[in-house]
């Protein structure tokens, strides 16, 4: 191997390391990165399942103030004949 032979191959040598090391080091960048994306991911899911049951707890407290609703509703005009039968007994 000539002089000329001996560089080539130390600079490819060389490049090859470097390109090595370059990768390692953008492997363990995308691991991060999916490390952080799976954490992203369950934490969404979470949100989701807490989103699911703060609706579930508004549909059950719509139906609760719709049915209280009509309880008071129900209600109003026995108020008004007890009202009306109270007033007539403290006058008679």
């Amino acid at each position: 191997m000539n002089e000329l032979e001996r560089i080539l191959k130390d600079s490819l040598v060389g490049l090859e390391r470097e390109l090595f090391s370059k990768l390692m080091v953008q492997g363990q960048i995308l691991d991060e990165h999916q490390r952080k994306m799976t954490a992203q991911d369950q934490e969404l899911k979470k949100l989701k399942e807490q989103i699911f049951q703060l609706q579930q707890e508004q549909q059950e407290g719509e139906k609760y103030w719709k049915d209280l609703s009509n309880v008071s509703k129900n209600l109003e005009p026995l108020l008004l004949r007890l009202n009306t039968w109270l007033n007539n007994q403290n006058r008679g």
